[in-house]
């Protein structure tokens, strides 16, 4: 093994463990949103074609599907967000 496979060997390992440590982050922020204040916003998307409205708006105001989605994947994996009501949520994002 040369030394330039293994600099890029070691640049994909730090950036592979960089991306899961941001995701644990990620999911630690989201859990200290507040509990009421989230059940009662998601609760209002519990109405599919609400949810995906909402998805096609978040899009529409942050000008990337990309950044929607991973919020959502986010609010998800944190337990915020049921699965159900995220799907509708992830369709409206990729049409906006």
């Amino acid at each position: 093994m040369n030394l330039k496979s293994f600099k890029n060997l070691s640049f994909a390992i730090f950036f592979l463990y960089f991306f899961l440590v941001s995701i644990k982050l990620l999911e630690k922020g989201i859990k200290t949103l507040g509990a009421e204040y989230t059940d009662a916003l998601f609760e209002s998307v519990s109405n599919p074609f609400a949810g995906l409205l909402v998805g096609i708006l978040c899009t529409v105001l942050v000008q990337s599907s990309s950044v929607t989605t991973a919020t959502i994947v986010g609010l998800v994996g944190s337990g915020v967000l049921s699965l159900e009501y995220a799907i509708p949520m992830v369709m409206g994002a990729n049409i906006g």
